[in-house]
């Protein structure tokens, strides 16, 4: 008990007057090596893992169709998941509109004609000589559970949750 909190003194000391601890030195190679791991997976297989993906449509009496998607996507290589959602987009299976994730530089698109998925994002390994990447791929996943019920006056309301799935990047 008493070397816990000698230590924890001398980090207190350390922190307050400067002192280089060897700790800090762990702590450099550790982030050194955490951006190989970064470049090794970016390069060898880039990748998001898509989870939650909930999509929810309106099939207008006009013929229109509208929709609500969310879902998060985790991208190993930087360890980082981001929730992706847009509301009241255009499902029909022309839209082009890309929608924004909430970590910077990473967006998709979603068809409802044939459930594709498109997700396009960059990201940087750190270090000294910083490395971007960017990449985008396709998925369609399975849908699991839809369930349908009349929405007011406006048509049909259909929500889906759809498989879990990963979306194999190709760099560009």
């Amino acid at each position: 008990m008493f070397w816990g909190f000698a230590s924890l003194c001398v980090l207190a000391a350390s922190a307050v007057g400067g002192l280089a601890l060897p700790s800090s030195v762990l702590l450099a190679e550790r982030e050194s090596s955490d951006v190989q791991k970064c470049i090794d997976l970016s390069t060898s297989s880039p990748r998001w893992e898509i989870t939650n993906l909930d999509f929810t449509t309106i099939n207008y009496n006009t013929g229109g169709r509208m929709g609500d998607i969310r879902f998060n996507a985790y991208n190993p290589a930087v360890d980082t998941n981001t929730a992706c959602t847009a509301s009241d987009i255009d499902m029909s299976g022309s839209s082009t509109a890309w929608h924004d994730c909430s970590v910077a530089g990473t967006g998709f698109q979603f068809s409802l004609s044939d459930f594709g998925l498109h997700v396009k994002g960059n990201w940087t390994c750190g270090g000294e000589q910083k490395k971007i990447f960017k990449g985008e791929g396709t998925i369609s996943p399975a849908i699991l559970q839809c369930d349908d019920y009349p929405y007011e006056t406006r048509g049909w309301q259909t929500i889906c949750r759809m498989d879990n799935g990963i979306i194999e990047a190709k760099l560009t």
